[in-house]
This record gives C-alpha cells, sequence and structure tokens, in this order.
C-alpha cells in the first residue's frame, strides 16, 4: 500500500505462506527486488523505500516459502505501480 515513501507488505491469513512484493524503482533501473514478509498472519512489515519526488514502484504481491526464497507465481496480483509524490 502507498503511504509516503513505505511499502507495507501484511500477512492477513493463517495459510502458511509468507507474502513477498516484487518490485523495481524508476531509480534503480531494471533492478529486481523482492521484501518478504514471513513474519506470520496478522503482521506487517514496513519498508522505507526513499524514493526521490517525482519517482515511482511498480511491484506486484504473491504468497512465497521464504525458507526456500520460493515465489509461488499462480499467486500474484497483477501489476500496480505507484508514484512517490
Amino acid at each position: 500500500m502507498r503511504d509516503g515513501d513505505h511499502l507495507y507488505v501484511w500477512d492477513n491469513k493463517a495459510d502458511g505462506h509468507s507474502v513477498v512484493a516484487l518490485y523495481s524503482r524508476s531509480d534503480t533501473g531494471n533492478q529486481s527486488n523482492a521484501t518478504w514478509n514471513h513474519y506470520g498472519a496478522g503482521t506487517r512489515l514496513d519498508h522505507n523505500m526513499d524514493i526521490p519526488e517525482g519517482g515511482y514502484i511498480i511491484y506486484r504481491v504473491c504468497l512465497g516459502e521464504y525458507a526456500d526464497q520460493i515465489v509461488l507465481d499462480w499467486t500474484c496480483s497483477p501489476l500496480k505501480k505507484e508514484s512517490a509524490a
């Protein structure tokens, strides 16, 4: 979710999977990044992005297996773009 330059990754379901946000930032070129919330159901991970004004992030949210760093591709949301404005 967008809130300033913070990327919040919520785990809303006790399903045994971690939640991962896969993203790229306008200020880092084609670099692919992942932020994992592996703390369990009902938790929120706050990732401070510190993106320059006018920048943006393109992301999708998926379930995965944190211990093995495996993303379950069939669970991913559509891509979304958010501005750092």
